[in-house]
């Protein structure tokens, strides 16, 4: 099976690069997995029924918030924000 293909916003690349590095690569980590197996239980992969976006972990603190572009073939994902619990939510 093909890798996802992951885009990233302009939003999603400015918080990154706000992280502490060890949270980078923590986030890397989290979307090379993510790209090969969404559904790994390391991820905790969950829509939020608050705004409807779907959101996967790269920590015990630390969330991905992210769209699907094709919602039913789930193939491409478009990472909208990314940081800690007070950033996300």
């Amino acid at each position: 099976m093909e890798p996802i293909e992951l885009v990233t916003s302009p939003t999603f690349i400015l918080q990154l690069i706000e992280l502490e590095y060890r949270d980078q690569k923590q986030v890397a980590k989290a979307l090379t997995l993510f790209a090969h197996n969404p559904s790994h239980p390391s991820l905790r992969l969950k829509k939020r029924a608050s705004d409807g976006h779907w959101e996967i972990s790269y920590s015990m603190s630390g969330r991905v918030l992210f769209d699907w572009a094709d919602e039913e073939a789930h193939r491409k994902a478009i990472f909208l924000s990314v940081g800690h619990h007070h950033i996300v939510d």
